[in-house]
């Protein structure tokens, strides 16, 4: 009787880490998993975000806890909102790539990488900005306009049409 009693123990308790998944735990990925959309073109993203600026990012402001990850806060001076309104410097995070252990930027944190203007789509969470896909949150803004395409390579982007 004591080794059925075990038995369903064990069961229950790989069942129940299994159910865990991104949620932590000895058997999974810490963090919360996000299913992140995948806009076909920044306009795309434009029109189902609430808020989207064309700015330039400065210094990296920090690190702060998102999606139980440990991501960094950047420093953006806003040239113009395209769509909702807010300061002229806003502090905003990086989005997360989740789902997988160690860094939260695998291939780097784009924000890192923007240089001259840039477009940036953002999420409001409880008065804290964040960039809406750690893919798609931020690209360069040539002439200070929406740019039509994503670059080349963007991950998350929709293969392109042959």
């Amino acid at each position: 009787m004591m080794r059925r009693v075990l038995g369903a123990l064990v069961v229950c308790g790989w069942g129940s880490a299994a159910l865990a998944g991104c949620a932590g735990g000895p058997f999974g990925a810490v963090g919360t998993c996000v299913d992140w959309v995948a806009y076909a073109t920044p306009a795309d993203a434009l029109a189902d975000v609430s808020h989207a600026v064309i700015g330039t990012v400065g210094g990296q402001d920090g690190t702060t806890d998102l999606y139980s990850y440990e991501v960094n806060a950047w420093t953006v001076h806003v040239d113009r909102w395209i769509k909702g309104s807010g300061d002229d410097e806003l502090r905003v995070l990086s989005a997360p790539e989740t789902c997988s252990d160690g860094s939260p930027y695998p291939a780097g944190d784009p924000f890192a990488a923007a240089s001259g203007p840039q477009l940036i789509l953002l999420t409001d969470l409880d008065g804290t900005w964040t960039s809406v896909t750690p893919w798609q949150g931020i690209v360069p803004a040539p002439d200070d306009a929406v740019p039509e395409a994503w670059p080349a390579g963007t991950m998350g982007s929709p293969a392109p049409e042959e």
